[in-house]
């Protein structure tokens, strides 16, 4: 007895472990399936007339239709606010409608995430100093988005701003007046994007504060002298030498969807540069590439 006893108090050991680690893998098991539909294909000919089904073609086509008759050739579906007759053979498989859902929902969850868009455009630019008129700039940027709310822009700008046609008056009314002479620049920018990304939306809003670095340089200036109104000499300056220059920017900026591919943008971009380039906001338009 004492044997039976000491043999059934080792059984108990053994196996309640192994059963309750059964019944704890099973439970993990059953709640990863059940945390991702199942694919369950259905027999053409078992189809059931008022049901929603997944229907695949074998022109790549897929779509969620309720079946509203069948024969031996051909099913009539309701899809889309339209009914349409698909010949039996042309569908290669026939699913519940759930997993066709679950398949958009994590598609258009993941619509937003790495991805590469491309802007090309110009813009207008208002300056801040009163030496220089407003100019006009040129840019292409590129996003890489990490999801649907925040990205990595690189900007890649020339500027051009022409210098004001400007009279100086020093001692006795004597006076000189310079004319020509523009500013020419290449910037390059990193910027740090949040806001609403998904390319799906109608509308996307976003910010963008960047700083960048970049080179800039001064075509001739000529600085024409008077003295006591009668004409003395001219002189022109020719600065040739590309100058560097550091700066930070901020911009909000709209855009709208016009195809899947394809969306319209427009930007308000407040700039500061250091070495002699003058502030100003820059008003930007162009259209993005949406890439991968």
């Amino acid at each position: 007895m004492n044997n039976k006893k000491k043999v059934f108090i080792k059984f108990k050991k053994i196996i309640f472990p192994v059963i309750c680690f059964f019944f704890f893998s099973q439970g993990v098991l059953y709640s990863q399936q059940d945390s991702i539909p199942k694919t369950i294909f259905i027999n053409k000919d078992t189809i059931e007339i008022g049901k929603y089904y997944s229907f695949y073609l074998s022109n790549k086509e897929a779509f969620i239709g309720r079946v509203t008759s069948s024969d031996d050739k051909n099913i009539l579906i309701y899809a889309e606010g339209n009914l349409m007759i698909v010949n039996k053979m042309d569908i290669v498989a026939i699913e519940s409608p759930r997993k066709i859902l679950y398949d958009l929902s994590v598609a258009h969850e993941k619509m937003g995430k790495d991805r590469i868009y491309w802007y090309f455009g110009g813009g207008y630019l208002m300056t801040k100093n009163d030496d220089y008129k407003n100019g006009f700039n040129i840019h292409a940027n590129s996003l890489i988005t990490i999801d649907n709310y925040i990205g990595v822009r690189t900007d890649f700008d020339y500027n051009h701003i022409l210098k004001i046609n400007k009279t100086t008056y020093t001692y006795n009314n004597d006076s000189y007046f310079h004319t020509g002479g523009t500013i020419n620049s290449f910037l390059f920018r990193l910027n740090f994007v949040t806001g609403s990304l998904d390319p799906e939306n109608l509308i996307n809003i976003y910010v963008a504060p960047g700083i960048g670095i970049g080179g800039f340089y001064k075509t001739t200036e000529t600085s024409v002298y008077f003295s006591s109104g009668r004409f003395t000499n001219s002189t022109s300056t020719n600065p040739s030498v590309l100058y560097f220059t550091i700066g930070v920017s901020a911009d909000a900026m709209v855009d709208v969807k016009l195809t899947k591919k394809l969306r319209f943008y427009t930007a308000y971009q407040y700039n500061t540069w250091a070495n002699s380039i003058p502030a100003y906001n820059n008003l930007k338009f162009g259209v993005i590439l949406i890439g991968r």
